[in-house]
């Protein structure tokens, strides 16, 4: 850097532009210096007038490099020196959306707190300042959102913020590390962003992304805010659909004490009432050792009695009483889903 620096000074004393580009990518001798986060030179190269706002190739400006590398002191300096946060670079991005799609958190806290900056511009993809950080604390999520950025903006993929943070917590180090992914899709739901948005791919909706991913905080808070369980996807599937193939017994009961009702359910019903019919009279030890044996061979429609049978006989403590049973793990997870089957069918 030392090196950068005096061939910069001695170029300078002989006469150099200060804001001569190469003929190639069209950047300045600052955009090489903020890149290589030489601030020495970037300050010199400032003191000598060199454009703060000057765009290479990709419409980037060296603040845009500032911003993309986190470093404040450089981003600063290039600011008390004119440079523009409300410039677009090739994607149409300001300093915001930059430090944003780069985790560049002290940036972002600077830009709201000392420049004058719009937080509802987006890309040209559409991304918004919520679009666009994975990791944002609560506390700058509600700033961001006091401040006007949109809880209901889609990107160009159809994606609101809501669904890309629910997806984004299919990522193990978010749901062992970052509490503060839940808190800020909660405020986001409470400032009105709206759980039954699909994306454009498979049309899914956030709800059906925290079903897949078996993600039970998710779920509950995206029923708690009025999702739509029965939304369909580009492939007719619905989140409650979804539900019931993840045989997730705690997801499963989610559903149930949300307010599932037999009209959701009708694809069960003609099975569920017709071994219901026929076995209605069977106690509860009979019918599991038909149905665990396989004595008859529709085994799934028997599973669907018997699950309905200990329903009948243990009431809400039909979970806890199968779960701590000595049955197979997955006998018992079977049991229990197609008791939530039958549960909906017949309610």
């Amino acid at each position: 850097m030392r090196e950068q620096h005096e061939i910069a000074r001695v170029l300078l004393l002989y006469g150099a532009s200060v804001n001569q580009t190469d003929s190639d990518q069209k950047k300045s001798a600052l955009h090489c210096a903020v890149a290589s986060r030489n601030l020495a030179t970037v300050e010199m190269l400032l003191r000598e007038r060199a454009n703060p706002n000057l765009k290479d190739l990709d419409g980037t400006t060296p603040l845009h490099l500032a911003a993309s590398l986190g470093d404040l002191r450089m981003f600063t300096a290039l600011v008390d020196a004119g440079g523009d946060p409300d410039a677009r670079d090739g994607s149409c991005r300001t300093a915001l959306l930059v430090a944003c799609s780069h985790g560049s958190l002290q940036i972002v806290n600077y830009l709201l707190d000392n420049c004058t900056v719009d937080v509802t511009v987006h890309d040209f993809a559409y991304n918004t300042v919520l679009h666009l950080f994975e990791r944002y604390p609560l506390s700058l999520c509600k700033k961001l959102i006091s401040m006007g950025a949109s809880v209901t903006a889609v990107n160009s993929s159809g994606q609101s913020p809501l669904y890309l943070y629910v997806n984004w917590l299919c990522r193990q180090e978010f749901r062992a590390t970052n509490v503060d992914r839940y808190k800020c899709i909660y405020w986001l739901l409470r400032n009105g962003a709206d759980p039954n948005v699909r994306c454009l791919y498979y049309l899914r909706s956030p709800l059906a992304v925290a079903v897949c991913n078996e993600d039970l905080i998710a779920v509950s808070l995206m029923l708690s805010f009025g999702a739509n369980p029965v939304l369909h996807d580009s492939l007719g599937r619905t989140p409650a659909s979804l539900a019931i193939r993840t045989k997730n017994i705690r997801i499963l009961q989610l559903f149930y004490y949300n307010g599932m009702n037999a009209c959701l359910w009708d694809e069960h019903n003609k099975a569920a009432k017709a071994m219901q019919d026929h076995y209605v009279t069977y106690s509860v030890s009979n019918v599991l050792i038909s149905a665990l044996t396989g004595e008859v061979q529709l085994v799934k429609s028997l599973q669907l009695i018997c699950a309905l049978t200990l329903r009948r006989h243990l009431g809400r403590n039909a979970d806890d009483v199968l779960l701590n049973s000595n049955l197979p793990t997955h006998v018992k997870n079977k049991v229990i889903s197609f008791a939530y089957y039958v549960l909906f069918a017949r309610s």
